[in-house]
């Protein structure tokens, strides 16, 4: 990819956090009411693995936005 399509890449990307973080779901309270400890295990680890995702969406941006600036530094 082109450094400028690199550069795109990322302010779209940028757009989608922006988008997400205004409407996206607010929290997972409701996966707390569930009765019985397997159900209750497997939810708060599908929470966790959510996060995690939810932070590589969330901070993903910056890897094609960065690389992108850093091949055109380096074609100047």
């Amino acid at each position: 990819m082109s450094p400028k399509n690199l550069i795109a890449l990322g302010i779209v990307w940028l757009g989608a956090v922006a988008l997400w973080r205004h409407f996206g779901p607010r929290s997972f309270g409701h996966a707390w009411q569930a009765r019985g400890t397997m159900k209750r295990t497997m939810l708060i680890a599908a929470i966790y693995t959510l996060g995690f995702l939810h932070h590589v969406f969330i901070f993903g941006w910056l890897v094609p936005t960065g690389l992108g600036l850093f091949r055109l530094a380096q074609k100047n």
